[in-house]
């Protein structure tokens, strides 16, 4: 036992006997053992990861064991990391174990660590039963790792660019590892190097772009897209190592191909006859180059060009030509429309096409004339007016012209006494082309004196509308009407205050029957009216409606008046009073009658 050492184990055997003799019979023999002992230790040290990378927190646990046969005091722990290990013991008897309290005893990884592993070693050291210093250590090792990495971000001002759009970029470059990055450099595959506002970045430390701009104005060349490019980033990290990383931009590109055809009429309005000229131009609208490029018209077929091949904003103009149409009747009714359509392609091989289209408003004359005269030979033209007498026989001629610049069809005239003139020569007339028509009459005594009839033509222009003309035709007929009038008074000389027979005989002497006869009587001053056979009209005392009178007719009015008193008179005894009828319509004067007042 522990009591033991510092000393030989010693100790006797004595044995104790009789002999035969009765004699007490005794013997001994010593032995010594040289006693020895081991006074030792076993540290134990606990990571609590096997690997570990920078900004990891390794925790450690950690055990003393007395691994000998003497109790050890005074028993102390030192990590050559972390320092002092407080123990739940500082005394051991044999197989007996502190271990580590307090604590945490963590170590948390940093870049000076690497690139590892990471060890460090723990300390124990006691006093043995025999005054004795024991011992003992133990070491871990952590394996290290580290993330050397950067990130590029390379951003476009626009997602979607056009021709001639500038595009302005940023950039910004991060320290996404564990190790500090040194000597940082940024180039750009399109724009070049591009400046940083730092070279060296820890952990999570960011460098921007500055200076600049940083820009492209994208071309046509840069069709179809997108456009791409790419920011590469180069350092090195703590460790000497190069680290690079990357970011491409793509911006999707957008290109208008277009033209604009602007096709220009020498007129706004035409008519049947007139030419239009036209002038074409066409203008590269888009912002892509066009080629093969070429212009037809609806009307007037291909159109020459000063140009086939335009850059954005370029003009291409009619050359030759001239490029006209004469206007036709079968252009009615307008507008006159046609259309000039370009073709090209552009730089990418998709066809381009583009139209304009010119209206000219047309106008156009449709217009008939009559003439109508009459004739008594049959032969036309006639003469307007015509003297005629009864009996003869009259030729109406009808000529009817077309005067506008159009056809017109479904030519016709009727007279508003004869009515249709059924037979015209032509029905359709050309422009200036006439047609004849005639209707013919006997002259009959039951004809009024002047006779004016009216012809009517009409037609139909190409657009369904109707044209019509009007003219008239007078025969003033020789019909000779004569009246005789006589008028006589009874007695010749009457007395004052006396009585007077007025008589009235009237005959129609001529050829004609006179129509609308009216007798009117003038009765002398101072007389009075007493009666009259037949009667005067009603409400008059001389005005007789006689209506017809046929040739050879005749009729008689008898009138009867009084004279006045010789008081009233104021006339000399030679004066004399007149009465006088008149014929309405006609206005033929009448005989006179004289009676003398004595």
């Amino acid at each position: 036992m522990e009591g033991d050492l510092l000393g030989l184990l010693t100790n006797t055997a004595t044995a104790s006997s009789t002999d035969s003799l009765g004699n007490t019979v005794t013997c001994a023999d010593d032995a010594s053992v040289d006693l020895t002992s081991t006074s030792e230790c076993t540290v134990t040290k606990t990571p609590s990861v096997n690997t570990a990378t920078v900004g990891e927190t390794i925790t450690y646990s950690f055990t003393v064991m007395n691994s000998g046969d003497t109790t050890l005091s005074s028993l102390t722990l030192t990590d050559s990391m972390l320092g002092p290990i407080t123990l739940d013991k500082t005394t051991l008897a044999p197989g007996e174990v502190a271990s580590s309290t307090g604590g945490p005893y963590t170590h948390t990884v940093v870049e000076g660590d690497l690139p590892g592993p990471l060890t460090n070693t723990a300390t124990a050291s006691s006093t043995d039963s025999l005054g004795n210093t024991v011992t003992c250590a133990d070491d871990a090792s952590v394996d290290l790792t580290s993330t050397s990495e950067c990130t590029v971000t390379k951003t476009p001002s626009v997602n979607t660019a056009t021709v001639g759009e500038t595009i302005t970029y940023s950039f910004t470059v991060m320290n996404t590892g564990d190790t500090t990055l040194s000597s940082l450099t940024l180039t750009d595959s399109m724009l070049g190097p591009i400046t940083l506002d730092k070279t060296t970045l820890a952990p999570l430390e960011t460098a921007s772009s500055t200076g600049g701009p940083y820009a492209h104005t994208v071309v046509e060349g840069d069709l179809p897209g997108p456009l791409t490019n790419t920011a590469t980033a180069s350092s090195t990290d703590s460790l000497g190592n190069t680290v690079t990383c990357a970011d491409d931009a793509s911006v999707d590109l957008t290109s208008t191909s277009e033209c604009t055809v602007t096709k220009t009429p020498s007129v706004n309005t035409a008519t049947v006859g007139e030419t239009i000229t036209y002038s074409f131009t066409v203008m590269n609208t888009g912002d892509t180059t066009l080629s093969s490029l070429t212009l037809t018209d609806s009307m007037l077929g291909p159109i020459t060009l000063d140009k086939t091949t335009l850059a954005p904003g370029d003009v291409a103009s009619s050359t030759g030509g001239p490029y006209a149409h004469t206007v036709v009747e079968g252009d009615l009714p307008g507008p006159l429309t046609n259309t000039a359509t370009a073709s090209s392609t552009d730089s990418q091989g998709n066809p381009v096409t583009c139209a304009d289209d010119a209206s000219v408003d047309l106008t156009s004359t449709s217009e008939i004339t009559i003439k109508k005269t009459a004739s008594l030979t049959g032969s036309c033209p006639g003469s307007d007016p015509l003297a005629v007498s009864i009996g003869d026989t009259v030729t109406y001629c009808f000529n009817v012209t077309n005067t506008g610049d159009v056809t017109l069809t479904n030519v016709a005239v009727s007279d508003n006494v004869y009515g249709p003139v059924t037979n015209l020569d032509k029905t359709t007339l050309a422009p200036g082309e006439s047609a004849h028509g005639t209707v013919t009459h006997i002259v009959v005594a039951s004809d009024p004196s002047s006779i004016t009839n009216t012809a009517t033509a009409n037609g139909t222009n190409p657009c369904g509308g109707t044209v019509n003309d009007t003219d008239d035709c007078t025969i003033i007929v020789n019909i000779h009407p004569d009246v005789e009038l006589e008028k006589s008074g009874s007695p010749a000389i009457v007395a004052p205050g006396g009585n007077v027979t007025y008589t009235i005989n009237y005959t129609n002497t001529g050829a004609v029957p006179l129509h609308h006869v009216v007798i009117t009587e003038h009765y002398p001053k101072g007389v009075t009216f007493i009666s009259a056979s037949p009667a005067p009209d009603a409400g008059t005392t001389n005005v007789w409606t006689i209506g017809t009178l046929l040739p050879g007719k005749s009729g008689t009015i008898v009138i009867k008046v009084k004279v006045p008193e010789p008081i009233d008179l104021s006339f000399t005894e030679t004066g004399s009073v007149i009465g006088e009828g008149l014929v309405r319509g006609h206005q033929r004067p009448i005989h006179r009658a004289k009676a003398i007042f004595a």
